[in-house]
């Protein structure tokens, strides 16, 4: 009985790791019919989400959070020299 039970597990491992690598084709079988093939579509979507979770799962947070401040205080100087310097350059024009 557990040899029986062992063949049954590997068999539906084998069709459950067939269907994850080619999921263009599913084989589906009805009471009384012969097997027969389905197919179904695959997009660009899955992939995608796919690859993403797999970087946003490697990011370094504390690391973005780090770059993310120091950008936003780099562009507050970097307007403020703007504007003082547009500032400096409309005084300097109308005199």
């Amino acid at each position: 009985m557990q040899m029986l039970d062992n063949g049954l597990l590997k068999r539906k491992v084998s069709q459950t790791t067939a269907a994850t690598l080619y999921p263009q084709t599913v084989r589906t079988k009805k009471k009384g019919d012969k097997m027969k093939e389905t197919q179904t579509s695959s997009d660009s979507t899955s992939n995608m989400f796919l690859t993403g979770t797999i970087l946003l799962a490697n990011l370094d947070y504390s690391g973005l959070a780090d770059y993310a401040l120091k950008a936003l205080v780099g562009g507050v100087i970097w307007m403020a020299f703007k504007v003082t310097g547009d500032y400096i350059s409309e005084r300097l024009k109308k005199k």
